[in-house]
């Protein structure tokens, strides 16, 4: 068991778990940021669109009780209350 056969190929093998493990690692991490990224750039997107739409209101003198906003994929309902 204590050949060079053996120690060599114990020593590749934890050097390709290492490998993996640190590979696995760094696709983990980008695949979090990314989705993170992408989810923060699509709730900016919507609160600027809810924004504008309670702009466009205020400027026609009406304002809703209800207000319904369908942004695919995401389903938004903002209730109001009427002053």
């Amino acid at each position: 068991m204590n050949s060079a056969k053996w120690r060599l190929l114990f020593a590749y093998a934890f050097v390709l778990g290492i490998v993996i493990l640190l590979f696995g690692g760094a696709l983990v991490i980008g695949l979090n940021y990314s989705f993170n990224k992408t989810l923060e750039n699509s709730m900016q997107a919507i609160v600027a669109d809810i924004k504008n739409e309670e702009l466009i209101h205020l400027k026609k003198g009406t304002i809703d009780t209800k207000e319904e906003f369908l942004l695919s994929p995401i389903f938004i309902k903002v209730y109001e209350a009427v002053l």
